[in-house]
């Protein structure tokens, strides 16, 4: 059978649709303008799940030197190097990383003695600029850490610059070591310190432990100390010692 439509209901249909298409002025309605700042969304077919487009992140540089990409030594790297602030050096892989014990490390490791002798710590911290004072101010500091046989500061028993690419100050101390927080200086200490003075930044570095601890890691602190380089030249060979 077939339907039937009156007259009155189909003009009412075609007033419909046309007003559908038709803005109250009777001009067409304009499609909705495209926000250029928020891409499309694919289109979903039924059942299908739509996903946002991928955001294309900023590029990353690749200048191993800029600090953006700077990391430093942890548990599971390289054993016989040590990396920090952009520059790398080597170090005996005995010398083992260990969790630093104070905010003010950026790195440690546990220096062992011979036939079982007290480790010492290896301690790095790294400063930009001129973060942590002038040079003269930390040597005068560690004078004061450690101490005479009468409690007074004492002065470095050797120092040496060495002017290289990376300027490196190298000093010495000895005598009863009154560390932070302790509540009474220990006899018989030493420490070997050295200041690296790359562009724009510092390292200070410490071997500080028992006199004869330190004293049988001096060779390999100073290669250490005097052998960084930026992370993208390559090392001296172990053990290399620059003239000062």
């Amino acid at each position: 059978m077939h339907a039937f439509i009156r007259s009155g209901s189909f003009s009412a249909l075609v007033l419909a649709l046309a007003l559908s298409g038709c803005s109250e002025s009777g001009d067409p309605v304009p499609p909705t303008p495209v926000d250029p700042s928020r891409p499309e969304l694919p289109l979903r077919r039924p059942g299908q799940e739509v996903t946002a487009p991928a955001q294309v992140a900023p590029p990353i540089s690749i200048d191993p030197t800029d600090p953006q990409n700077w990391t430093k030594s942890g548990p599971n790297d390289d054993p016989t190097k040590i990396e920090i602030g952009g520059l790398h050096t080597r170090k005996p892989p005995t010398w083992i990383w260990q969790t630093p014990s104070m905010g003010l490390r950026d790195l440690q490791y546990a220096v062992p003695g011979r036939d079982g002798a007290e480790s010492a710590d290896l301690i790095l911290g790294l400063y930009f600029d001129r973060d942590g004072g002038p040079n003269e101010l930390n040597v005068d500091r560690w004078n004061r850490q450690f101490l005479d046989e009468e409690g007074r500061p004492t002065t470095p028993v050797s120092r040496e610059q060495f002017e290289l690419d990376v300027p490196v100050l190298v000093v010495e101390h000895r005598g009863r070591y009154l560390q932070m927080g302790a509540a009474a200086p220990r006899d018989g200490m030493m420490q070997l310190a050295a200041i690296v003075e790359a562009p724009m930044r510092r390292i200070f570095v410490r071997l500080v432990g028992p006199e004869a601890t330190v004293e049988a890691n001096r060779d390999a602190f100073v290669s250490m100390a005097t052998t960084f380089r930026p992370i993208n030249f390559d090392l001296p060979p172990a053990g290399a010692v620059p003239e000062g």
